[in-house]
C-alpha cells in the first residue's frame, strides 16, 4: 500500500528540494534563473506547503507559503504527485 501523502513530502521536500543544491552544481541551471526574484508555493490540501525562492541564480527551499509571488495548490497528495510524475496540473491561485 502507498502513503500518497508520504509521498508528497517526499517530492516536495527531497525532490523539489534538491533544487537549490541543483543549482549550485549546474551552471547551465543556475543561468535559467539568473536574475529571476521569485517565490514559488507549493500547497497540498491536508499535506506539505513549501515555497522555492529564487534570487540572483540561486534558490532555497522554505516550509510555508507565506509571502509566494505564485501558489500552485494541489486538491489531494494524489494530483500534487501526479504533477512530480508528468501527469497532472496544479491549480494556480495567485500570480
Amino acid at each position: 500500500m502507498k502513503d500518497t501523502t508520504v509521498l508528497a513530502r517526499c517530492n516536495l521536500f527531497a525532490v523539489l528540494g534538491a533544487i537549490p543544491h541543483l543549482l549550485k552544481l549546474d551552471p547551465d541551471a543556475a543561468a535559467l534563473v539568473a536574475g529571476k526574484n521569485i517565490k514559488v508555493g507549493f500547497s497540498v490540501k491536508n499535506g506539505p506547503k513549501a515555497t522555492l525562492i529564487f534570487k540572483n541564480g540561486e534558490a532555497e527551499m522554505v516550509k510555508g507559503t507565506a509571502g509566494c509571488s505564485i501558489k500552485l495548490w494541489f486538491p489531494s497528495a494524489e494530483k500534487f504527485n501526479a504533477m512530480i510524475d508528468g501527469k497532472g496540473s496544479p491549480v494556480p491561485v495567485s500570480g
